[in-house]
Order: C-alpha cells, then sequence, then structure tokens
C-alpha cells in the first residue's frame, strides 16, 4: 500500500507541475503577445488582472480537475489491474476519466467560470479534459519504469 500511495502521489506530482508550469507559459505568452499586438507592454493592472485569472482557473479548475482524474484512474487500476495494462489503455481510461469528472468540476469548483453557450461547454471540457489527460501521461513517461503501465495496479506483497 505504500508503494501505491508513493508512485500515486509521485504521478500526481508531476502531472500538476507539468500542468500547471504549461498553463502559465501559455497565459503569459498570450498576455504578451497581446501587448505586443497593441505595441507595447502589459502594465501592472493588467498583469495583476491576468494573474488573479489565472490562479482561479488554476485552482478552481484545473488542479480538481487533475486530481479527481488521477486518484480515480489510481483507483480503479487498483481494483480493476487490466485497465493498467498497456499504454493505450492508460491513455483511454484517462482521456474517458478526465471527461466525465468535467461536469462536476465545472459546476461545483470553477465559481468562476459560466459558458455562454454548449460550444463554449464543448470547448472547455476539450481543452480541460485534454490538458489533463496530456498532463497524466507525460508524468508517467516521465517518471521511467517506476510509473510504466502496471504500476499502479494491485501490487502483491512478497513472500519469503
Amino acid at each position: 500500500m505504500t508503494a501505491w500511495l508513493a508512485r500515486t502521489g509521485l504521478w500526481l506530482l508531476i502531472a500538476a507541475a507539468l500542468l500547471l508550469g504549461l498553463f502559465l507559459a501559455l497565459a503569459g505568452a498570450s498576455v504578451a503577445l497581446g501587448a505586443w499586438n497593441r505595441g507595447g507592454e502589459p502594465n501592472a493592472p493588467q498583469v495583476a488582472i491576468w494573474l488573479l485569472i489565472v490562479r482561479g482557473v488554476a485552482v478552481q479548475a484545473l488542479l480538481p480537475h487533475l486530481l479527481l482524474t488521477g486518484a480515480s484512474w489510481a483507483l480503479l487500476a487498483r481494483v480493476a489491474p487490466a485497465v493498467e495494462s498497456r499504454w493505450l489503455r492508460i491513455a483511454g481510461g484517462l482521456a474517458l476519466l478526465a471527461t466525465l469528472w468535467f461536469p462536476l468540476v465545472g459546476r461545483v469548483f470553477f465559481a468562476m467560470w459560466t459558458p455562454g453557450t454548449w460550444v463554449d461547454y464543448v470547448n472547455t471540457l476539450w481543452l480541460m479534459a485534454g490538458g489533463v489527460t496530456a498532463a497524466l501521461l507525460v508524468a508517467r513517461r516521465l517518471a521511467g519504469r517506476h510509473l510504466a503501465p502496471g504500476a499502479l495496479a494491485a501490487i502483491r506483497p512478497r513472500v519469503s
């Protein structure tokens, strides 16, 4: 159990760092590009608003979505080890779980978001589910053998 918790914690920590780092880079690039298109640089109020929005999205949406998806996958892998057998199953399963968790995250955690139309909803769903899935998959690949397929499946104790 301790090894499984350590692997799951490592996985979620790496994935959160990847997801937040990429999100921050993309948000910063969009602000910089917008300022460059206007022929200047962002002023202090623009940067302050940008930081509030980035923090809100990270805390209200990205982290809860990542944690719910990753934790539920780790539990599923523990009780149904076959889902952990190949990269393709892991990728498909994570994408499905991220998609299934989105309505709860959007409604309960993501208070600053109100979709205007169904297109807004679908676009946000694909952005968030895709980002969460990608971060979780890349984190596992970066961790190498520690998080290879089967690493989160039930670990049987050694018999001496």
